[in-house]
This record gives structure tokens, sequence and C-alpha cells, in this order.
């Protein structure tokens, strides 16, 4: 849950961070979707990494730092599997996946004010498992 000065009050940033973040999310889902169908494909694990560098700073600026934080283990992970420390199986695209849904819940959190009952620590956790 976040503090109630965590909620994004201004409506104007609040609309921005909305439309930037669901872009984002979904187009980390679908780069995943992609990276599943052809792993070989190095372009699509360096638009993620953009993607997740991105909504990492989105987050940062606006304040939600439980976004910045999974974001940031997100970024670590595909990282890892840029240099081949990782392979993407489907065990790992399950956890990026549930740890994709956790960041919605965490945007709207930040947007709605609603707790998203999202632990922080699991999160963390789950997407940084194979690291």
């Amino acid at each position: 849950m976040i503090a109630e000065d965590m909620i994004l009050a201004d409506e104007e940033l609040r609309d921005i961070y909305r439309i930037s973040s669901q872009e984002r999310l979904q187009n980390l889902e679908a780069g995943i979707l992609q990276l599943e169908q052809d792993p070989s494909q190095l372009k699509i694990i360096n638009d993620l990494l953009r993607e997740a560098h991105s909504l990492k700073g989105d987050s940062r600026v606006v304040g939600v730092t439980t976004m910045e934080a999974v974001t940031h283990a997100l970024e670590e992970v595909l990282g890892k599997i840029q240099t081949q420390e990782l392979a993407l199986n489907s065990q790992l695209s399950d956890r990026l996946y549930q740890t994709l849904d956790g960041m919605q819940r965490l945007v709207e959190e930040a947007l709605t004010g609603e707790p998203s009952d999202v632990d922080l620590r699991s999160e963390e956790r789950r997407v940084g498992k194979e690291c």
C-alpha cells in the first residue's frame, strides 16, 4: 500500500502517467511474447530493455517508487537475458507476465489511491528469482 502523499494528485500528470505506463506495459508484454517465439532476436530484448528503462524513469519522475523498484528488478532480468546469462524459458516467461500484472496493479494504485495488495518485496523476488 502506498502512502496518501504518493498518489498522483495532479490530474494532467496522472493522465500522462496512465497513458505512458499502460503503453509501456503493453509493449513489454508484447515483446516478451515475441521473444518467446523467437529468442534469437536481440532487437526484441533491446526494445524490452528500453521500455523497462523508460517506465522506470517515468515512475521515478512522478515519485512512484514501488514501480521504480520493480521495474529495476525487471531490467536486471532482461539484461541477463540479453547477455545470455539467463535463457527465456516457460517458467521465466510466466514470472515475467505475473510481474507485469503486479506492475499494472501498482500503476492503478498510484493513480487511484486504491490499495493494490501487491507486496513489493514479493514482486522483486518473483522477477529476480532467476538472478
